[in-house]
């Protein structure tokens, strides 16, 4: 198998705006044992102390290269409602709806040459396996990588990806597909 086949050919964005042209998350880094290990410490930490709803409002991008590597960061925020806010600042999941991200440092930011074979949103939700637990989850939603259909990755390229990420933090991980690709959530479990 190829990259290509794995995790789909890499796509350009469909668009970047002129702000985004200097900006990159404070957050990135590449994926790799020492990033995996602290996601599975921050999921054992939200599992264990009082934190799981400040957990499970984070919400993290990632993109793969042209390379196959993994880059990921929290979804930074540079505007809040025409205001500027400091550098790093993070989008919180649910936020209310009369909040507007005006400048969101999306996956063209994250992936630096506008270009991606695949990305997406991680966080800590809910699994949904046989007991509920949190785990973390991963979907495949980058407005402009994958909005047109088109350009969405399978639901086996989904699944590579998740497959890496579930390898590096020594963890199960999920996929949510709901508005991706189908209409049902499945469970990734690392390789035996």
């Amino acid at each position: 198998m190829s990259l290509d086949d794995d995790f789909g050919p890499v796509r350009k964005a469909t668009e970047r705006y002129e702000w985004e042209r200097e900006c990159s998350p404070s957050s990135r880094c590449v994926l790799n044992d020492k990033v995996g290990q602290a996601m599975g410490d921050l999921l054992d930490a939200a599992a264990s102390l009082p934190i799981t709803g400040l957990a499970r409002s984070a919400n993290f991008i990632w993109g793969m290269d042209a390379g196959g590597e993994i880059w990921i960061s929290a979804e930074e925020v540079a505007q809040i409602n025409s205001l500027p806010v400091p550098k790093g600042f993070c989008a919180r999941r649910g936020l209310p709806a009369d909040v507007s991200l005006d400048k969101k440092l999306g996956h063209p930011c994250l992936m630096m040459d506008d270009s991606a074979r695949i990305a997406g949103e991680i966080y800590i939700d809910t699994s949904t396996g046989e007991k509920e637990t949190l785990a973390w989850t991963i979907n495949a939603r980058s407005g402009r990588f994958h909005r047109e259909i088109a350009r969405r990755p399978s639901v086996a390229q989904i699944s590579n990806a998740a497959k890496k990420f579930a390898i590096a933090m020594g963890r199960s991980v999920y996929l949510d597909l709901i508005d991706d690709i189908s209409q049902a959530n499945s469970d990734v479990r690392l390789p035996q």
